[in-house]
Order: C-alpha cells, then sequence, then structure tokens
C-alpha cells in the first residue's frame, strides 16, 4: 500500500495527479489530506494529525519546564 501526502499547491491544477492516484492499482492513505468532495480521493481512507491537543501537550510541557508565557507564532 502507499502513504500519500500529494501536493495540492498548484493553483491551476489543484487535483493535478487525483484521478492517477485513485487509478493506482493498490492501497492508498491521504495523509494529512483530504480528497475534494466529489473528486476521485473523495472516499480514500485518511489520516491527520490532531493539532489542536499536539499544541495543548507542548504548552503544558513547557510549562511544567518552568517557562512563563509559551507564545505560538505560526501562519495558515
Amino acid at each position: 500500500g502507499l502513504l500519500l501526502a500529494p501536493s495540492w499547491t498548484e493553483p491551476e491544477h489543484p487535483g493535478r495527479y487525483s484521478d492517477w492516484i485513485a487509478r493506482l492499482p493498490v492501497e492508498k492513505v491521504l495523509v494529512e489530506r483530504e480528497g475534494e468532495p466529489g473528486g476521485p480521493l473523495e472516499g480514500l481512507d485518511r489520516v491527520g494529525s490532531d493539532h489542536a491537543h499536539g499544541v495543548l501537550l507542548a504548552v503544558t510541557h513547557l510549562v511544567r519546564l518552568g517557562h512563563g508565557t509559551p507564545m505560538l507564532v505560526a501562519r495558515t
């Protein structure tokens, strides 16, 4: 099987490889991705991170180490 994390960042080709991926003759799992509704990858299994829980664990860890006010800087 394959774990896939395709790059869908090209605005002119958002699902460029979706049809090809869907036709691969092996089991597939999307990692940190979601198939486009109505697209060929919509029904694929997928896994993702629980980012909110991860941040909670990290902040709790830093506070227990004695760090004053942890801060997260991120962009979307």
